[in-house]
């Protein structure tokens, strides 16, 4: 996954213990996983049609690496034409729940696993699912106790 970065670390004579990879993902845990797949889809279906243009957005290009060529092309084309209600229903569940911390205690367990395992370093986590206060800092608790713990 990180061959293109340990390619350029190797160029320049650095080490991949030098180069901090960092990893943005949205943070919801609970059981009403479609509920909180369903949610990200309009934010999704913008990072894919409004973030850049319809020749340059750098998500788009990304997702399509990550195998969703064909979807995320589709979204973003919805979205230029102004039809963002039928974007974001274009959203495969996938396109979410494989790049966010979102699910089950379980699920969320395992991406933090995936993510360290990838060689991730910095994990920055959106928390905009969850009100500021005490329930926020209970999440953020609940995900250091996951990172703690991961086999």
């Amino acid at each position: 996954h990180l061959g293109y970065i340990e390619e350029g670390a190797r160029a320049a004579d650095r080490s991949m213990a030098d180069i901090d990879i960092s990893v943005s993902a949205r943070v919801e845990i609970g059981a009403d996983v479609d509920g909180m797949i369903q949610r990200r889809k309009r934010v999704v279906s913008f990072t894919m049609g409004g973030m850049g243009s319809a020749k340059t957005n750098f998500y788009n290009e990304a997702f399509q690496r990550a195998g969703f060529e064909e979807d995320a092309l589709a979204i973003q084309s919805l979205w230029v034409a102004g039809k963002r209600e039928a974007a974001a229903a274009r959203v495969p569940d996938a396109m979410v729940s494989a790049f966010q911390l979102i699910g089950t205690a379980d699920m969320v367990r395992a991406r933090l696993a995936a993510y360290r395992d990838a060689g991730v370093t910095t994990l920055k986590l959106g928390l905009d699912s969850t009100p500021p206060g005490r329930e926020r800092l209970v999440l953020l608790e609940q995900i250091v106790d996951m990172v703690e713990t991961l086999d």
